[in-house]
């Protein structure tokens, strides 16, 4: 399948998600501070070179935070449920493109199946008019007969037209689907239409925890239960301890100075950070209780859809279908041998013409339906 302008963007959403968890994951960095200290503004520095003679203290330091807690951990293992829940909306983005594609190209193979029917019939039409027209020179057909023929020959004349109309229609909606970057004049679409079989019960909840949407919010339940152990785990110091080497010309050349800084505040003082962390997690339970009802409800309609459609679809395909046929020709052999009424021939016309186009309704139905089950439970089509 092709990717669209929205599944790249989700594609890059994904992408920046996997970058968070390298930032989250960084240790903090040293800092190296250089100092000069002991300046004597009101007798000056004396001579000498900066370096080595005048009364300067200088040093060079190096501090570094020491993160207790986990702190590092907590923050990267959110960073990293929300990259896998990204990923999953990304998935989830493509397959709903892919929906897409794919009723717009059922709707392709409908359209040319429409205009493939019309044709026929209207060549029928044609056949039956001229037919009519020889009955009539012989005064076998009266003229009010032969002209509600000619209509007919008329109508199916104008509806085949509609109906190449609609194929290249239907094309412009493909390739709209599809998107700029996909040349569908250089492809010739395959009129594959997939078998009718029936599904066995399945249990629809469980298949909808495997769905992208519901790894997602499972994934963003974890990245909130991290921070909340973040937020914890705030309360606990990071001390910062440092390292300085000084130079004093006239007292020493090298001297060690260590040092330790430590925070202080209460055991309370990132109670708001908890606070906070805690209703983000409530708020994506709620979300997660709410994507899979709605889950398990699609899935549901959409497997009852598919039932209904192949039962309708085996139906018109088995029995309505083929009575239709043998009506319809009996109806034309009668009439072409005088044992018919004009008026039984088109009612039996036109009940095939009603059921063939209903039949391929449901062909259409079904497929859609069909290959949408199949993407949404697993990850590909077959």
């Amino acid at each position: 399948f092709p990717v669209t302008i929205w599944g790249i963007a989700a594609r890059q959403t994904a992408e920046a998600a996997k970058a968070e968890t390298s930032i989250a994951n960084r240790v903090p960095a040293p800092l190296l501070t250089g100092s000069t200290a002991s300046i004597d503004l009101d007798h000056g520095v004396g001579p000498g070179s900066w370096l080595t003679s005048k009364p300067l203290d200088k040093g060079l330091s190096v501090d570094w935070i020491w993160e207790r807690g986990s702190k590092r951990a907590f923050r990267t293992a959110s960073a990293k449920h929300q990259a896998e829940a990204s990923q999953a909306e990304y998935v989830d983005s493509t397959k709903q493109q892919q929906v897409i594609v794919i009723d717009s190209f059922y709707e392709v193979l409908s359209a040319k199946e429409r205009a493939s029917l019309l044709a026929v019939l209207a060549q029928s039409a044609e056949q039956l008019a001229k037919l009519a027209n020889q009955r009539f020179q012989l005064g076998d057909l009266s003229a009010q007969d032969l002209a509600r023929l000619d209509i007919e020959a008329d109508r199916a004349r104008g509806e085949l037209a509609q109906s190449k109309w609609g194929v290249e229609r239907a094309r412009q909606f493909f390739r709209l689907a599809l998107g700029p970057q996909f040349a569908l004049d250089q492809w010739e679409l395959a009129d594959e239409w997939p078998v009718a079989t029936p599904l066995e019960a399945l249990d629809v909840e469980s298949l909808a925890l495997n769905t992208p949407q519901l790894r997602a919010a499972r994934a963003r339940i974890q990245s909130a239960q991290a921070q909340i152990e973040l937020a914890k785990s705030l309360s606990i110091q990071d001390p910062s301890l440092g390292l300085s080497l000084n130079h004093f010309p006239g007292t020493s050349k090298a001297m060690l100075g260590l040092k330790a800084t430590v925070p202080l505040y209460s055991t309370d003082y990132f109670k708001g950070e908890v606070q906070r962390a805690l209703a983000l997690a409530q708020v994506s339970d709620v979300q997660y209780q709410e994507v899979l009802r709605r889950t398990t409800f699609e899935l549901h309609n959409l497997y009852q859809s598919r039932a209904h459609a192949y039962t309708r679809l085996t139906q018109f395909e088995r029995a309505i279908l083929p009575k239709s046929l043998k009506v319809a020709l009996q109806a034309e052999q009668a009439f072409a041998q005088g044992g018919q009424t004009l008026t039984d021939l088109l009612e039996a016309r036109r009940t095939l013409r009603a059921v063939q186009l209903e039949a391929l309704q449901w062909r259409t139905d079904f497929a859609k339906a069909d290959r949408t089950w199949w993407l949404k439970v697993n990850e590909r089509l077959p």
